[in-house]
C-alpha cells in the first residue's frame, strides 16, 4: 500500500531553548532514566532545556513502544518525529495518546496528520575515527503535507492537512474539531479530549480540567511572545469537549 497517513510532532519553541541554554546541548545525559547529577544541577538552576529534551524523547519512545505494529514506521531526531500507519484511526489514537503524554509532563508539542506516501530509502552510519557520518534518506507527499500542516496552526494541537478531510468518515463522531476559523490549508484539528472507549462527560470534564492546568502551568512559565501558543489550545478545550 502507498497510501499512508503521516504525524509529524516537534517541540515548540525549541530553538530559543537552545539558544538561550547552550551549555546544555553538551549536558544532556542519552539515557532517558533519572537525570544525571550535571542534569539535575542546570535544571535546579532554571534550565528548561534539558527536563523538555528528555521529556519529548520519553514520550515519543514510550507511546511508539505502546503502539509497535508491523506496519509502523517511526523517524526521530532532534526536537521531531515522523510516524506512519496505513489507517486513520489508528494515527488519531496515537497522537492524542501522544498529546496527553506531552501535556502530563509539560511539553509544548504541536503534531499535524496528512494522507500521502512515506518512503524509507536508507539507514547508515559510519564511524572513521573521531569522524562520524549518519545518514537518513526518507521522502514522501505525506513527509511534506504533514510538515507543512504542522507549521499552520499557531498553537498546541494535532493539525489535519486537507488531505485528510475525506478519510474523516472512518472515525468515531467526535474525534474531529472543525475550527471556527480554518488556518491556511487547516480546517479541522484532532480532539484530543475525546477518549475511545471511555468518552462520557464526566470523562471529558475531567480531561478538560487536566489539560486547563497543564496548558496554564506552562503558559506561566513561558515567555509572553509564546502565549499564543497555550491561549489556541485553552480557546479550544470547551468547544472540543461539546464537540
Amino acid at each position: 500500500m502507498s497510501q499512508r497517513f503521516v504525524l509529524f510532532a516537534d517541540i515548540l519553541g525549541f530553538a530559543n531553548l537552545v539558544l538561550d541554554n547552550p551549555n546544555s546541548v553538551h549536558s544532556l545525559d542519552p539515557r532517558l532514566g533519572a537525570p544525571s547529577k550535571q542534569e539535575k544541577e542546570a535544571i535546579a538552576a532554571g534550565d528548561q532545556l534539558i527536563p523538555r529534551f528528555r521529556g519529548f524523547h520519553k514520550a515519543v519512545s514510550s507511546q511508539i513502544n505502546d503502539h509497535l505494529r508491523r506496519d509502523s514506521k517511526a523517524i526521530i531526531f532532534s526536537d521531531s518525529v515522523f510516524v506512519t500507519l496505513y489507517k486513520l484511526p489508528d494515527i488519531m489514537g496515537f497522537a492524542r495518546g501522544l498529546m496527553w503524554k506531552f501535556l502530563s509532563n509539560r511539553i509544548p508539542a504541536r503534531m499535524a496528520i496528512a494522507a500521502g506516501s512515506f518512503s524509507t530509502l536508507r539507514y547508515a552510519s559510519d564511524i572513521a575515527g573521531d569522524a562520524a557520518i549518519y545518514s537518513t534518506q526518507f521522502l514522501g507527499t505525506g513527509v511534506v503535507k504533514a510538515y507543512q500542516a504542522e507549521r499552520m496552526v499557531k498553537g498546541m494541537a494535532i493539525a489535519l492537512d486537507e488531505s485528510v478531510m475525506p478519510f474523516v468518515g472512518e472515525l468515531q463522531p467526535g474525534e474531529v474539531f472543525m475550527l471556527p476559523a480554518p488556518q491556511e490549508k487547516v480546517s479541522a484539528i484532532g480532539n484530543f479530549i475525546f477518549h475511545g472507549t471511555d468518552d462520557t462527560p464526566d470523562h471529558r470534564e475531567k480531561r478538560v480540567k487536566d489539560a486547563r492546568s497543564a496548558l496554564s502551568a506552562m503558559r506561566k512559565k513561558a515567555d509572553r511572545k509564546f502565549h499564543h501558543y497555550y491561549d489556541f489550545a485553552l480557546n479550544n478545550l470547551e468547544p472540543m469537549r461539546d464537540s
